[in-house]
């Protein structure tokens, strides 16, 4: 078979080298420049310095590694052979140590200042840290197949991580750190995307975004997994998936998700746009602190929601809204569940659902949630102009010691309102703790309208009194009947 090449750089070595492990390169451009397809450029830390290491690194020979001293270097059976199976897969050929530091501070050429651009596929990146860069940390624009794992990127002028037009993408094991813009940015521009996945990484204090990925431009994108990932101190949202006019994101799974101290808003879900659309989305086990905003989630100006899931939330600690989600004009959210989740000490309500417009939510459920300490109401739910709240269900789940009302539902729309809070037409088995809220504990304002609230615990053995509740423009509740014990969070 065809001989590996193993290219080695050491910016100890004496100049003059021919990249082999006896005299090998001292400075990355002369590995690039020697570059062939399938090559392995392995970089040591040399004397810890970016001296030789200044010009970043174009990875432009597909199927080529750029594998630093940070990581192992490992055999790998796709890549070489040896006689009669003398090695094995995975066996350590070099223990990792230190990373090499690689920066690029020149701008122009296919680098433009970028500390490693990926022009091929089926490619690899591990064991090096990208810093202070004049542009991106890593930057591939439309090449599949592309790996990323145990890079440590800081101090780029841009992003620290730009990926667009690139399928089957793996980043783990990184972190981005003092980002000049996003700390990661994913985004189609020329065709769709699919098969993304983050594994480990950790994103702290960018400028802007913590990490935004978004379907647009008429392109679609699908198949996203985002295991164990960690934004801190985002200068604007801390993760931001969006879609937008024509596009289509779908099959999202979010899972150990950690964003605290966010400017603005810590996770926000948007399908923004004529023909935009999110779908089969699920978010187990996140936890959002600090953010101006914990969690939002809309669709407006046509775009729209669907198959939702939030699971196992943590939302404390907002100097707004704890988590809101809102659909505006021409606009619909539908099958969406939120549970086994707590948000609680907002900086407002705590658990927010607005329609607008002509925007609709259907079949949206609440269940399994404890919501307190919020400054503002627990619950509120709100329609206006024409819009439609269509079998919005809430079961089993606690609105306690809020500032104003535990719960408060307000129909100033002139389309459907179907919400149930137990054994109404949407089937609610109720099971609701509502009690101890500075207010009344419930607002009830469905234009004479009656709201179905069977079988909830009110705070008290008997049931929901007439000073813990208001009723406005005639509607009335149907409280009976209730819980005599407390059922417990």
């Amino acid at each position: 078979g065809t001989v590996q090449r193993v290219l080695y750089v050491d910016n100890t070595a004496a100049g003059g080298g021919d990249g082999t492990l006896e005299n090998p390169y001292n400075t990355t451009l002369a590995a690039e420049t020697a570059l062939q397809p399938y090559d392995i450029v392995y970089v040591a830390r040399g004397d810890g310095t970016t001296t030789g290491y200044t010009t970043g690194f174009l990875l432009n020979q597909t199927g080529a590694r750029l594998i630093g001293s940070g990581d192992d270097f490992v055999y790998d059976n796709g890549f070489f052979s040896a006689p009669s199976g003398s090695a094995s897969n995975g066996a350590v050929l070099r223990t990792a140590t230190s990373a090499p530091k690689i920066t690029n501070a020149a701008g122009g050429g296919l680098k433009a200042g970028d500390g490693v651009a990926v022009t091929a596929s089926n490619t690899k990146i591990s064991g090096i840290d990208v810093q202070n860069t004049n542009r991106y940390g890593i930057r591939n624009a439309g090449f599949d197949d592309m790996t990323i794992e145990r890079v440590n990127i800081s101090g780029t002028a841009n992003q620290g991580i730009q990926i667009n037009d690139a399928s089957h993408v793996s980043i783990s094991n990184t972190t981005i750190t003092n980002a000049g813009q996003r700390g990661m940015d994913i985004r189609p521009s020329t065709k769709n995307m699919s098969y993304i996945s983050l594994n480990d990484v950790t994103i702290t204090t960018p400028v802007n975004r913590g990490f935004s990925l978004s379907a647009l431009a008429g392109f679609d994108m699908d198949n996203v997994s985002i295991f164990n990932l960690t934004v801190t101190g985002a200068g604007s949202n801390g993760l931001e998936i969006s879609a937008t006019t024509g596009s289509l994101l779908s099959g999202l799974d979010i899972d150990d998700l950690t964003i605290t101290n966010s400017t603005t808003e810590g996770f926000r879900l948007v399908s923004d746009g004529v023909g935009s659309r999110i779908d089969n989305v699920s978010l187990d086990s996140a936890t959002l602190s600090g953010n101006s905003s914990n969690l939002t989630m809309g669709a407006n100006n046509g775009g729209n929601i669907g198959q939702v899931e939030l699971d196992n939330i943590t939302a404390t600690g907002s100097t707004a809204i704890g988590v809101h989600l809102s659909v505006g004009v021409t606009s619909v959210v539908d099958s969406v569940i939120f549970q086994n989740s707590s948000v609680g000490t907002s900086g407002s309500q705590g658990l927010r659902f607005t329609t607008s417009g002509s925007g609709v939510f259907s079949d949206v459920q609440v269940a399994d949630t404890i919501v307190s300490g919020s400054t503002s109401f627990g619950l509120f739910l709100s329609g206006s102009g024409s819009s439609s709240i269509d079998n919005f269900l809430v079961r089993d789940s606690s609105f306690v010691s809020n500032s104003s009302y535990g719960v408060y539902i307000s129909d100033a729309s002139t389309g459907v309102y179907s919400v149930n809070f137990g054994e109404g037409t949407a089937g609610s088995p109720g099971g609701n703790r509502i009690f101890g809220n500075t207010g009344a504990d419930i607002r009830v304002d469905l234009d004479g309208a009656q709201l179905k609230a069977e079988n909830n615990w009110w705070g008290v053995n008997t049931g929901l009194a007439v000073g813990r509740r208001i009723l406005d423009a005639g509607s009335t509740i149907d409280s009976t009947p209730f819980l005599a014990t407390d059922p417990g969070p």
